[in-house]
């Protein structure tokens, strides 16, 4: 199966965009894993529902699974991140991470334990995705020009770094 797991932060557009990004470059995903910290809870209905009107307009329809995590609590966001992601990969799911609308607790437990289990116990991320967008913008991905909004999968260029590439 093919998994999405994001990171909900203060920015909804910057999560429904990143993904409205990755559909368009034919990622389906079969389940959605949220994450979100508690403070942001209350966001987690509005991006449930603007992740099934992206998925529909692409012609598929993934199932959501939201988990919260207390606010700012770096070990605990960890341990539930790290757990969910040690499941999936187990399962040999292909499982691509989205940091981009995280806040840095978030992100650093997604990637310190994806890097960890990969270490570990040779489990993989295929892809951590980040959408650099060179100005903020609070739009939807089509009203964003596309100039300014470029979709990486970090993974291809650490990779392209480690060989030397420009």
């Amino acid at each position: 199966m093919k998994i999405y797991v994001t990171l909900l932060g203060r920015s909804v557009w910057a999560l429904l965009n990143t993904y409205y990004a990755a559909a368009d470059e034919g990622c389906e995903p079969d389940v959605i894993h949220v994450f979100a910290e508690e403070s942001y809870r209350i966001s987690s209905e509005e991006v449930e529902e603007g992740l099934k009107i992206i998925s529909e307009g692409y012609g598929f329809s993934p199932e959501i699974k939201t988990h919260v995590v207390d606010d700012v609590d770096f070990v605990k966001a960890g341990r539930k991140i790290r757990k969910t992601l040690r499941q999936l990969m187990e399962e040999g799911n292909e499982v691509s991470i989205d940091i981009t609308p995280g806040r840095k607790a978030l992100v650093t437990a997604a990637l310190l334990s994806a890097f960890d289990l990969g270490a570990e116990k040779k489990l993989n991320v295929d892809k951590v995705l980040y959408l650099a967008v060179s100005e903020t913008k609070p739009e939807p991905y089509y009203q964003i020009p596309f100039q300014i909004q470029d979709l990486r999968n970090l993974i291809e260029d650490i990779q392209e770094a480690k060989t030397g590439g420009s």
